[in-house]
């Protein structure tokens, strides 16, 4: 496990010397920060499971690609609003064709 910042800079330049795309670098770059902004955004619960998830070593397009599927599989749990949003004025009944 690394714990200064030289050693991935270390990392990051052999990688660019070995051929590694700096697109790449730059989107690994982006997932970073994106986990980084979930673990801001969320709550505190969430955010524990995410930190314990990096912990045991899980990547990270793994990490955000499991986070949003669990958002859409809780969007997809809702239910819908049942209330009527329209009501004739007049008549309690729908008018006959």
């Amino acid at each position: 496990m690394r714990t200064s910042s030289g050693h991935k800079a270390a990392d990051i330049l052999a990688r660019i010397r070995s051929g590694s795309s700096v697109e790449v670098i730059l989107q690994e770059k982006t997932s970073y920060e994106e986990i980084y902004q979930i673990l801001q955004s969320r709550s505190q619960a969430e955010s524990a499971e995410v930190f314990k998830r990096i912990r045991a070593g899980a990547d990270v397009k793994t990490l955000l690609r499991k986070i949003s599927e669990g958002d859409l599989l809780i969007q997809l749990m809702l239910t819908p609003e049942t209330r009527f949003c329209y009501h004739f004025p007049f008549m309690d009944e729908m008018p006959a064709s």
